[in-house]
């Protein structure tokens, strides 16, 4: 999934997020790929939602589309990859938060891939409350998706006017677009 509304300009979190995600079904239809499970790419608005004064402000939104508008996403789906802040700069290292378990499957498909990261992909079970993907992982589908805990671009600029286009990063928009289709694959 991809969320298409934003704060401010969104470019990196929001504008990336949803380009990679259409690039990637382009891609996938393109090559005449057979998945062994049926992929859905969605890209949804309401995420950032707000429920005044609670600690799930921007999550409020991802849940009303999962248990009201499309309870029908959580039936037989394996996984939820959330990709968000595909070409920014995150650090040393892409930072990865997954559901519990899924750690090493992870850790697998992506190792090796460095890009522009000198310590390349890390994986943890940091999956934060109040964010979308843990309102997937709450109705009992694994998440995969960015740490915003160690992101320096999260930490730093996002859902601030500084997302924007000043802040593209190519290479790393191409390692993402890598990143996902691994494990998509």
């Amino acid at each position: 999934t991809a969320d298409y509304d934003r704060f401010y300009y969104g470019y990196n979190e929001n504008c990336c997020s949803v380009a990679l995600l259409l690039g990637l079904a382009q891609a996938l239809k393109s090559s005449g790929y057979t998945p062994q499970k049926t992929l859905v790419f969605v890209a949804y608005g309401g995420s950032e939602i707000s429920k005044r004064n609670t600690d799930y402000s921007t999550a409020y939104g991802a849940f009303v589309q999962l248990t009201r508008t499309h309870p029908e996403w959580t039936a037989g789906n394996s996984v939820h990859i959330d990709i968000t802040m595909p070409a920014a700069n995150h650090g040393l290292a892409y930072p990865l938060a997954v559901s519990i378990g899924l750690e090493t499957f992870v850790g697998n498909a992506l190792a090796g891939l460095t890009g522009p990261f000198e310590n390349g992909v890390t994986v943890s079970n940091n999956v934060i409350g109040g964010e979308s993907g843990y309102v997937f992982e709450s109705a009992g589908i694994p998440t995969v998706g960015l740490d915003l805990d160690t992101s320096e671009f999260a930490l730093k600029y996002r859902h601030t006017n500084l997302d924007n286009s000043n802040r593209y990063n190519a290479e790393t928009f191409r390692f993402s677009y890598e990143l996902y289709a691994k494990l998509l694959l």
